[in-house]
């Protein structure tokens, strides 16, 4: 199988490649109606000298040249011939004719234009006005006499070459002195009378066409392989640049987690001796100092475990599980139990409210959830000196319902909006922005006061997309903070 640093330059040099052959072949189409619109003219122009040389033909009542016999058939119309005086004798040539004289000299001298003139298909063969038509010519003069001013088309040869001839054909309009000549035919002045077949051998116009394409294709197969090196050059680079950061940023994270783990080992150590420590009899002095060091001990805890959670992300170890159904209530009572002895420490009320719709069982990622709200709480209780924090929960309308129930298995939604308000100092419009950005603070002095570093928010926002939602925080300095976390979840069947 080929690995994805290999389809994405395969990817582009793909489309590359199509784009240049539609291009191509835009240019080729365009060279072709050219030499289309070029025979086009050449053959309208060489149906105008005809039609000019008949009128003057028959304008004059016909042309007298010397011959022996006669070079045109007769009719009763047809005068007799004039004897010189020196003997020799003059055949009148009537422009039916003359046409076909021209036609024969052209054929002869090998030149790439052919042309006859074809009677109406419901005349009997009459060679004095013309041809018996052929089934395209036969067509072509049923076209006319509903109203069609000409004709083309393009055929190929035997061999299958495209274009090898270009057929024109426009019709005879009957002229005052056509009667002279064709009388006893009734062609009025006017009516079709019949037609010209022109006849264009295409290889001489192709033959500056083609070598013009083949300049172009030559032209863009060059334009392709220096392009499409270029571009795959660029995306490999890119790609193995990607996958680089992305090895480095996994390596970082994989020691995180190594260390946090390393170092909540020995914590839970110093936790668990203090604990005993404190239930012997002790003065008031080496409990104060027992406490103190238990409480910088309990943050340092939270501070490894915000960051091995942090690194758990990056390391995609952590799936969301769609399929475990757990009690919301459950989830509230472990955040009450982790944040309210500290929210009542520092005398702050601490309250959960939620709405009557709320589905009392969800389907979702409990520990997740939990992870996300007690970054949002842990905060709140952090920076608010005075009254209170109070977590929210209700239902919100879903975005895109449908297509999120195709994707989890067309199992029922709902989705819920946390949202935590406290009392504290506020935040600025400035620094709204910034605060999402892992290990940004907005005061450095924080990290001393309450030991943080900035990885909270990160983490909450980065969860609550795993479960769908999104992470929106408002706050005016004075006026405390409000941030709704939103989050997705199926119910259960």
């Amino acid at each position: 199988m080929l690995r994805r640093d290999t389809l994405a330059p395969l990817a582009v040099l793909t489309i590359w490649t199509l784009a240049i052959a539609f291009a191509c072949m835009q240019l080729v189409d365009i060279q072709r109606s050219a030499t289309r619109e070029q025979l086009l003219q050449e053959a309208r122009a060489l149906f105008e000298q005809i039609v000019l040389s008949q009128i003057w033909n028959a304008e004059h009542g016909g042309v007298f040249v010397r011959t022996a016999t006669a070079i045109c058939p007769s009719t009763p119309a047809s005068p007799p011939p004039l004897v010189l005086a020196d003997g020799q004798t003059l055949h009148r040539i009537d422009p039916a004719c003359m046409a076909r004289q021209f036609a024969a000299l052209a054929q002869a001298q090998g030149n790439h234009h052919s042309f006859r003139m074809v009677g109406l298909p419901d005349d009997a063969v009459d060679e004095s006005r013309g041809d018996s038509p052929s089934g395209w010519e036969t067509e072509s003069l049923r076209m006319f006499l509903a109203g069609a001013t000409e004709r083309w088309t393009e055929a190929a040869d035997a061999d299958g070459g495209m274009n090898a001839t270009f057929q024109y054909m426009a019709p005879l309009v009957g002229q005052p002195s056509c009667g002279r000549c064709h009388a006893e035919h009734r062609c009025e002045p006017g009516a079709i009378c019949g037609g010209i077949a022109i006849t264009l051998a295409a290889d001489a116009a192709q033959g500056g066409t083609l070598a013009a394409i083949a300049g172009v294709q030559r032209w863009f197969v060059a334009v392709w392989a220096v392009g499409g090196a270029g571009l795959v050059a660029g995306v490999w680079l890119l790609v193995r640049s990607r996958r680089a950061a992305l090895e480095a940023g996994r390596a970082k994270s994989d020691f995180l987690a190594a260390m946090s783990h390393e170092l909540r080992t020995p914590l839970n150590g110093i936790l668990g001796l203090t604990d005993l420590a404190l239930a012997e009899a002790l003065s008031d002095q080496q409990r104060e100092y027992l406490l103190t060091s238990r409480q910088s001990a309990e943050r340092l805890h939270r501070l490894f475990t915000f960051m091995l959670e942090y690194a758990r992300l990056d390391t995609r170890e952590r799936k969301t599980r769609l399929g475990e159904p757990f009690a919301l209530d459950d989830c509230l009572q472990v955040l009450r139990h982790d944040l309210k002895a500290r929210a009542l420490e520092k005398g702050l009320a601490f309250r959960m409210v939620v709405a009557p719709d709320v589905p009392p069982v969800l389907t979702g990622d409990m520990n997740m959830l939990v992870v996300a709200l007690s970054q949002l709480l842990d905060n709140a209780v952090k920076f608010t000196e005075s009254g209170a924090v109070e977590l929210r929960v209700a239902v919100r309308p879903c975005r895109f319902p449908l297509l999120q129930r195709l994707a989890k298995g067309n199992q029922a939604l709902r989705c819920l909006a946390f949202t935590v308000v406290d009392t504290g100092p506020g935040i600025s419009k400035e620094l709204v922005g910034k605060l999402f950005e892992p290990f940004f603070q907005g005061d450095a002095s924080f990290s001393r006061r309450h030991a943080g570093v900035g990885l909270g928010l990160a983490l909450a926002r980065r969860l609550a997309q795993a479960m769908g939602g999104k992470v929106v925080l408002t706050s005016e300095p004075g006026q405390g903070t409000t941030v709704q976390l939103t989050a997705q979840f199926a119910l259960p069947e």
